[in-house]
């Protein structure tokens, strides 16, 4: 290739694809040491760091014991503001909802009968994957239309990038 701004046949092309194919390996290096090295500090202060949470898991369990113990001191309020911080009790609800259809179906019906439209969803959806099984005249009849575009890519040999990766490692 004359000017590196400049390409001039399927040739130069080629000499590009194996520059992309050497700097997806740099890439691919540096990626891994970096993986590498941040796996490694994390181990270390993983490790450092293990005793201080066990000594901290252990702390909370004491109090939250104590607490549940002398819970009729959270009678008037349910939580007691100290000097380090605050300790108490609050409340949590949950919901369980079923997932199986005929589950939910009951469930409907149910909340139907009881006069609970609100808590009833309705949101009709178009399903994407079965509008693409679609013929062009059907989609047509419906509103829509097929666009078709022609979109570039580049594929590098992973073949080519595996031999120039162990070439550089030797």
């Amino acid at each position: 290739m004359n000017n590196e701004n400049k390409i001039n046949n399927f040739d130069d092309v080629d000499k590009i694809l194996k520059e992309l194919c050497a700097l997806n390996v740099a890439i691919t290096n540096i990626e891994y040491q970096q993986t590498k090295e941040i796996g490694e500090i994390k181990e270390k202060y993983g490790n450092e760091a293990k005793p201080l949470i066990k000594e901290q898991q252990r702390m909370q369990q004491l109090v939250e014991g104590f607490c549940e113990d002398n819970k009729s001191a959270f009678a008037k309020k349910r939580a007691k503001e100290m000097v380090y911080g605050i300790v108490g009790f609050h409340q949590k609800t949950s919901l369980a909802v079923p997932r199986s259809k005929e589950k939910v179906a009951d469930l409907i019906k149910n909340l139907e009968s009881y006069g609970h439209l609100s808590c009833i969803e309705n949101v009709p959806s178009v399903l994407r994957k079965e509008l693409d099984k679609l013929t062009d005249g059907e989609l047509v009849k419906v509103g829509l239309k097929r666009k078709y575009k022609d979109s570039f890519r580049i594929e590098l040999s992973n073949s080519k990038i595996q031999a120039l990766l162990h070439a550089t490692q030797a």
